[in-house]
């Protein structure tokens, strides 16, 4: 899914939108 292990700027803001989510409902569910 990434080549030659590059990110391009979409999936670094998907990636950390989804860090921040995770963290979130962690935050959520206690």
């Amino acid at each position: 899914m990434y080549d030659d292990g590059l990110v391009s700027p979409f999936e670094q803001l998907y990636i950390s939108h989804h860090r921040w989510l995770h963290g979130w409902l962690q935050r959520r569910l206690g």
